[in-house]
This record gives C-alpha cells, sequence and structure tokens, in this order.
C-alpha cells in the first residue's frame, strides 16, 4: 500500500495533460454549442458555425486539460496540485491509499492489461477488473502501464522496484505457500 505524494501523481500523470489538451477539443466544442444554443432562447441571436465552436473550444482546452489532471492528481492523492492546504508539501504522502502490484513475467503487459478490459469500464467485457470494480472513466478499479518502458518509468516514481518489504507481499507469499 502506497501514500503517493501530489510531486509523484503530478510526474505519473503529467504527460496527461498535453493529451488532454489534444483530445478533448471536440467535446469542448459540443458541449459549447449545446449550452450555446439551448433551447428555450439561445444566448445569441446570430448563427455561429461549427468552425467557430472549434476555435472557442480549442482556447478552453488548456483550462480544461489543467481541471481533468488536477481530478485525477486528487483522486490519487486527496489533494489537488494547484490548490494544496497551507503547509502542505507535495512531497509528503497523499492522504489516499493505492495498492500498487508489480506484475512480472513473459508478456506481462499484455496479460494484465487483458484482465483489467479497457480503461472505460462501460466498455468492458462481463469478469474484467475494469467492468466488475470500476464505475467510470476515472474510477476504473486500476491502472496498468501501456508498455515495459512505461512500467519502468512508473515504478521509478513511486519507488516500486520489486524489492520492497510489505506487510501484503508476506501474506500473498504465506497464503501461495498453502
Amino acid at each position: 500500500m502506497i501514500h503517493m505524494s501530489v510531486a509523484q501523481a503530478v510526474e505519473f500523470y503529467g504527460f496527461l495533460e498535453k493529451v488532454f489538451e489534444k483530445k478533448l477539443v471536440r467535446n469542448i466544442a459540443v458541449k459549447l454549442a449545446q449550452a450555446l444554443e439551448s433551447e428555450p432562447v439561445p444566448v445569441f441571436d446570430f448563427p455561429i458555425v461549427p468552425r467557430e465552436y472549434q476555435a472557442m473550444a480549442k482556447t478552453l482546452a488548456a483550462k480544461y486539460a489543467r481541471s481533468e489532471f488536477a481530478n485525477i492528481v486528487e483522486y490519487m492523492t486527496g489533494c489537488n496540485p494547484y490548490n494544496l492546504p497551507d503547509g502542505y508539501r507535495p512531497e509528503q504522502p497523499g492522504r489516499t491509499m493505492c495498492l500498487a502490484l508489480l506484475y512480472q513475467g513473459e508478456d506481462a503487459v499484455k496479460k494484465i492489461r487483458d484482465k483489467l478490459g479497457p480503461t472505460d469500464p462501460s466498455k468492458a467485457e462481463g469478469g474484467t477488473v475494469r467492468r466488475d470494480y470500476g464505475a467510470d472513466l476515472m474510477r476504473n478499479g486500476a491502472h496498468a502501464s501501456d508498455s515495459a518502458e512505461s512500467a519502468a518509468r512508473e515504478r521509478r516514481i513511486i519507488g516500486l522496484t520489486g524489492n520492497e518489504p510489505s506487510e501484503e507481499a508476506a501474506m500473498i507469499r504465506e497464503y501461495i505457500r498453502k
């Protein structure tokens, strides 16, 4: 069990902010169109064409991406990285606990990702971790690295080398011996 610090979470998930900025522009454009053209009375009495919604969405994308990134960090640590309590240091252990497992062996990344299912629990098959235990994209039941390189980077960030003493490891070894 670990308490991921805000600093660790920012390093772990930091790349997602740019991914969100690029990927979410279309969603933002759709939300803008829905909000500005809503019935019974549209906000403006002149037409707005799709490319104008796209331009507005690009303006808001960085802010939206920052908000989504902050939500992930807060979910994983219990703290919003942009609004830390007075005296709280980003390096100190987070307020929430995570179970970190190191899955090893041939094709480990593929095997664990198959067991988890797609990131979106609603798209996962029954019997997968995310379908059975996930609630939504944020609370999807588990994270698994997408490559051996990502696994190495993520393990370094949280300090999981595979040799850490832990009560959980001892319990698992004891259970397996039976």
